[in-house]
């Protein structure tokens, strides 16, 4: 969907800050939490972490869209 309606210059940024930003975050984090609590808890947090990021989407219009909108035009300026 990001790139139906998105240049395909503006989606460069993004995808640099999640790959080299969140990622490591998210890795240091895990093995810190691993090897606090172990290995079963931490998956366990990340499960859940995981179908909260679907939950989030449930009261969102996304699961009702049948088609795509169409993109609208860019100001010039």
């Amino acid at each position: 969907m990001r790139t139906h309606d998105k240049p395909d210059k503006g989606s460069g940024g993004c995808h640099l800050a999640v790959n080299y930003g969140v990622r490591p975050l998210g890795a240091l984090a895990g093995g810190a939490l691993g090897s606090a609590i172990g290995l079963r808890p931490t998956l366990w947090i990340a499960a859940a972490g995981g179908v909260t990021c679907a939950l989030w989407l449930l009261p969102s219009p996304i699961p009702r869209l049948k088609t795509l909108p169409e993109p609208e035009p860019e100001a010039c300026g």
